[in-house]
């Protein structure tokens, strides 16, 4: 199966973003433009931002409203990861069912990224 296409599949299969999330996905693009494999292209960089945003989605609705209103309020990336690494931290201290499922969820969120940047690269088009 096409990569993009299960890419495509897990998204019409519920998963959505929660707060707005433009702040965020707008310092990650800020973040990513002159660095490799981007290198200033800005078509590039708005695919791999895609593909971010896309690979966040995985996440439950707290932990992205954690990290796109961080973003909103601080204006500030490394702020926002640190308020979503810290509710990480915390879902993995609950339990080891709790670790369990967010390891999935860490899993299946760079399995979604990784195969929408390989898309990406291979220049084929983008279903997202």
């Amino acid at each position: 199966m096409n990569k993009m296409m299960l890419v495509g599949m897990l998204l019409l299969s519920g998963v959505t973003f929660a707060a707005d999330s433009s702040v965020y996905a707008g310092l990650f693009h800020d973040l990513i433009i002159d660095k490799e494999p981007v290198n200033g292209d800005e078509n590039k960089a708005e695919a791999f931002t895609d593909c971010h945003m896309v690979a966040m989605g995985v996440y439950p609705t707290v932990l992205q409203d954690a990290l796109y209103n961080t973003a909103a309020d601080a204006n500030d990336y490394a702020a926002a990861r640190k308020a979503f690494r810290k509710l990480i931290g915390v879902e993995m201290s609950a339990g080891d069912v709790a670790k369990t499922n967010m390891n999935a969820l860490i899993e299946q969120s760079q399995f979604v990224l990784d195969a929408c940047i390989a898309g990406v690269q291979d220049e084929t088009p983008k279903e997202i």
